[in-house]
């Protein structure tokens, strides 16, 4: 299929959201269960929203709605990461702290989206 077939086709925003959240979903399992660490699990968040935002994008949907969905995705992934943070591991005195997740999350996020924009000027170049 050419990239000018694949703009053609029509996506249903409802689709590509719900998928994207699955997606995340998935995502989130496989980040509490593999081990992997918050530094590749956060920016694939990122990289997920954005991927679903360029398919709202091909199906038309105007800036502003992709932008709301793209940061709907990323508040989901946000949401499952802080609610993992808040579990209390077995022996712990002090509950964790639900500031530390959000701070967290969003230096990982601000690292994120500074590095893609960072690399899409470079391209623009």
């Amino acid at each position: 299929m050419t990239r000018e077939e694949i703009t053609k086709i029509k996506y249903d925003s409802d689709t590509i959201l719900d998928t994207a959240m699955q997606i995340i979903q998935d995502e989130h399992h496989f980040f509490i269960h593999d081990g992997i660490d918050n530094d590749e699990h956060i920016p694939r968040i990122i990289r997920i929203a954005q991927s679903a935002g360029k398919i709202f994008l091909i199906g038309g949907m105007a800036q502003s709605d992709v932008e709301a969905n793209v940061e709907r995705i990323i508040q989901y992934g946000r949401q499952l990461f802080i609610e993992e943070w808040m579990k209390p591991f077995p022996g712990d005195v002090e509950p964790p702290e639900e500031d530390e997740a959000i701070e967290e999350f969003d230096r990982y996020l601000k690292k994120t989206k500074k590095e893609i924009k960072r690399k899409s000027s470079n391209k623009a170049l």
